[in-house]
């Protein structure tokens, strides 16, 4: 949360397996990158509701709240939404493999959505 916000692709990107990853990894850098070009993060929150955990792999249910500015105009925009991270134990390190519910990443781009 905190990279995206930071508008960081280097490191969001090491919190995501590009191997596991369950959706097409490269058209989510891709969703990624275009929301970086488009946009400019104002302010983004979130609330995790709950946490289940099989002992290598967790979901993460997340509440959040983005306000953002789309580049070269000053017009606020404000988006809302409940979204499943699936996170698995890679390497001593729980990485992204997968996401379901509402677009947190990457609406900027049609084909991700």
């Amino acid at each position: 949360m905190n990279q995206y916000q930071a508008q960081n692709i280097q490191k969001f990107f090491t919190f995501v397996s590009r191997r596991g990853f369950h959706q097409d990894y490269m058209a989510f850098q891709e969703a990624i990158e275009q929301d970086f070009n488009t946009y400019h993060i104002l302010g983004f929150q979130y609330w995790v509701d709950k946490i289940t955990s099989d002992g290598t792999k967790r979901y993460l249910y997340v509440r959040w709240d983005k306000r953002y500015t789309i580049i070269n105009n000053t017009k606020e925009h404000r988006q809302t939404g409940t979204t499943r991270l699936l996170f698995e134990t890679i390497k001593g390190k729980y990485k992204l493999i997968g996401l379901s519910g509402d677009i947190l990443w990457g609406e900027s781009l049609p084909g991700w959505q």
